[in-house]
């Protein structure tokens, strides 16, 4: 590994030489905030994982390039986890960066395919943006909770859904999807209105029922919808459960003041030392992945006029007393 002053790049894979810029492989706590640190680990953890995604193993065209640097980008957090014992909490990092990135980088018409034709030299350089790298790392790590080549291949058609859930009668829950998108009369791009994106997918979810803490799995298919029968009439459900899917949530009125309820009863991360520890983690129901998605995507459905404010402010009510990194 070579450090070179003003590398135009931040890094570049070479087989058996990789060159970085010199603040993407050279630290000093003198000279650098502890977040460099983090910041060397995982671009030395990305380039190491190229020598066998994209370097022993290369894409045969640009079409594919995010299995070229979403795996690396999905295997840079493992990597540095493993070297530094779990000190660094990727799965934390991963949330902020590479989760929220990407779903940021998809809910605008603009977006493409994880996997899209290339034909133009400057269609190359368009392709490395963080719809290639952060959401093909999350769909890798959706996918890791899951096997199987068919749902695989289904995972990587441009966008992400919005599955919303309703209470349909006194123990049934009616969950149906559609496509999220941040500005829903914005057309897509020419090429990609073709009826193959059909933007409905076979999506596995995970949920919570109540103050049960055991992750169900089930699944709504593309012809949904699904109505989940449940064992209270009273009980809040949760969806995407420990945010393994690359989706949002949303609930009707009743659903998020529920779900609110119980936050604000018997959910607070405390930390003390700097240690983040879990006081009352014995009778929490939502783990702080679960609360992650449950304000990350509270945020975003209002964003789309989805959810109400007024329901939004009272989940920050909860949300300024969560010590926890959500």
């Amino acid at each position: 590994m070579v450090a070179v002053p003003d590398f135009s790049l931040g890094a570049m894979e070479n087989w058996g030489l990789i060159i970085y810029r010199e603040n993407a492989l050279l630290y000093d706590d003198k000279y650098y905030a502890p977040l460099n640190k983090e910041r060397v680990a995982t671009v030395v953890a990305h380039e190491l994982a190229h020598q066998w995604f994209g370097d022993l193993v290369t894409l045969k065209w640009w079409d594919n390039l995010w299995l070229n640097e979403g795996f690396a980008s999905f295997v840079q957090y493992i990597g540095v986890n493993v070297i530094t014992d779990m000190k660094f909490k990727m799965e934390d990092y991963f949330l902020l960066e590479a989760f929220a990135q990407g779903m940021e980088a998809d809910a605008v018409a603009s977006s493409h395919p994880l996997s899209f034709r290339v034909d133009k030299v400057p269609e190359v350089a368009e392709a490395f943006d963080d719809v290639t790298y952060r959401k093909g790392a999350s769909v890798l790590t959706m996918l890791q909770a899951l096997i199987g080549e068919d749902n695989f291949k289904k995972a990587i058609t441009m966008g992400y859904p919005l599955v919303t859930v309703e209470r349909f009668n006194a123990k049934t829950f009616k969950v149906s999807q559609s496509r999220y998108k941040i500005n829903k009369d914005a057309l897509e791009l020419e090429k990609y209105r073709h009826p193959k994106y059909g933007f409905k997918w076979d999506i596995p979810l995970w949920y919570q029922e109540g103050e049960n803490k055991e992750v169900k799995q089930t699944w709504l298919t593309r012809n949904g919808p699904l109505y989940l029968h449940v064992n209270s009439t009273d009980a809040p459900v949760v969806v995407n459960a420990e945010r393994h899917g690359f989706y949002r949530q949303n609930y009707d009125a009743d659903g998020w003041r529920k779900i609110i309820k119980q936050l604000k009863e018997n959910h607070k991360g405390k930390s003390m030392n700097g240690f983040l520890f879990d006081i009352r983690a014995s009778v929490q129901a939502y783990s702080s992945r679960t609360r992650n998605a449950i304000i990350s995507d509270a945020f975003a459905v209002a964003l789309i006029d989805r959810l109400e404010y007024e329901i939004l402010f009272d989940l920050l009510e909860y949300a300024k007393e969560e010590e926890v990194s959500t």
